[in-house]
């Protein structure tokens, strides 16, 4: 499962020639809208929702709305937004997380910065930065379960 999303998250971010970091939020929602969805801003919205071909967003601080869009990307690409899931939310988080911080970088990254120095360089809350060196850690854990 991880591969595949690691995979389209990779392509998302080539084929739109994204390399700077932290993606620009603009960035981000030209791509939900060359997907051919609308995007609102709802500042008494709790939680991102799709209707129709609209996606309905919070009014959140830059770090949480640029991780809030990239999920709901992952779902824009990946997902038929009638069915929902506990694992489909996992897909989505695992795709906002590849595409917001990749893997080649992120782990380099992860050797010589700390959580905030990640957190800044990403755009990200701190949390999402604890979340992604987890991903990292349960991967290879898995790996290891193999042998």
């Amino acid at each position: 499962m991880f591969k595949y999303i690691k995979k389209c998250a990779l392509k998302t971010l080539q084929s739109n020639n994204i390399s700077e970091f932290p993606i620009p939020i603009y960035a981000i929602e030209q791509i939900i809208i060359d997907h051919y969805f609308d995007i609102v801003i709802i500042p008494t919205l709790r939680k991102s929702c799709v209707f129709d071909q609209t996606l309905f967003v919070a009014n959140l601080p830059d770090t949480e709305f640029r991780i809030s869009l990239a999920h709901e990307l992952g779902h824009i690409l990946m997902h038929d937004f009638f069915i929902h899931s506990s694992r489909f939310e996992a897909q989505a988080n695992a795709f906002a997380a590849y595409f917001l911080m990749p893997p080649s970088m992120f782990e380099g990254d992860l050797k010589q910065l700390n959580e905030w120095d990640l957190a800044e360089k990403y755009g990200v809350p701190v949390e999402s930065i604890i979340k992604r060196a987890a991903l990292i850690t349960e991967l290879s854990n898995k790996e290891m379960r193999i042998f």
